[in-house]
């Protein structure tokens, strides 16, 4: 077993721009490092199988242990192909996984609900697939360790977060184009996922 440790400010300051704002990994990884969030959550990758994932580890071993001159920018890149290639196995293993009573792809549902994140409900999301509501979140907790209502926040927030970053839009505007109805519930959400106020997160990043 190896076990390999990165440092917070590695992936808040590198890491989280390469990726898909919309990726799972992406938001486990940003929730992961937030400290109000329940550290004891995980992803399975199956990749047992997976020559580029063998390939791309034994490249990077090799040069953490026989260094060339620009080790520090192949080290970089060869962990973003890592990263990058587990995204695809994690992402794959949810498109071919089936739930076993409905036959219902929970990546199916995953994409649903990031598609109509603004307008959809529990129910909409059920009837759609024609199960229950209830079991909607049964799946998503199963699979994804997120309910129905998490995986909205999580999509409707990252939303938000890269519109503030990279618009000038109002916030009222920004909350509405997020899903949000209500502006002051949407700092609430907003201040508890990121530790500060939507005008406060739009200053830092310009």
């Amino acid at each position: 077993m190896i076990s390999i440790m990165i440092a917070k400010e590695f992936l808040k300051d590198h890491l989280f721009s390469e990726f898909s704002k919309d990726s799972i990994l992406s938001n486990f990884f940003i929730n992961a490092i937030n400290e109000q969030t329940d550290h004891l959550h995980h992803l399975l990758f199956h990749s047992e199988n997976n020559r580029r994932i063998q390939l791309f580890f034994q490249e990077f071993f090799c040069e953490c242990f026989d260094p060339s001159i620009n080790s520090r920018d192949i080290l970089y890149h060869l962990f973003y192909v890592i990263m990058a290639e587990l995204i695809n196995v994690y992402e794959n293993d949810l498109t071919t996984e089936q739930d076993s009573v409905t036959h219902t792809p929970v990546a199916s549902i995953i994409r649903y609900i990031e598609s109509n994140y603004k307008t959809c409900t529990q129910k909409s999301v059920a009837d759609f697939f024609h199960i229950s509501p209830n079991y909607v979140s049964l799946l998503l907790k199963r699979h994804i360790d997120m309910n129905y209502i998490q995986l909205v926040q999580e999509k409707r927030l990252s939303v938000a977060a890269n519109l503030l970053q990279n618009t000038s839009l109002p916030i009222s505007m920004i909350a509405n184009e997020s899903g949000y109805e209500n502006v002051t519930f949407f700092y609430k959400k907003f201040h508890q996922k990121y530790g500060c106020s939507p005008k406060e997160f739009q200053d830092f990043k310009k």
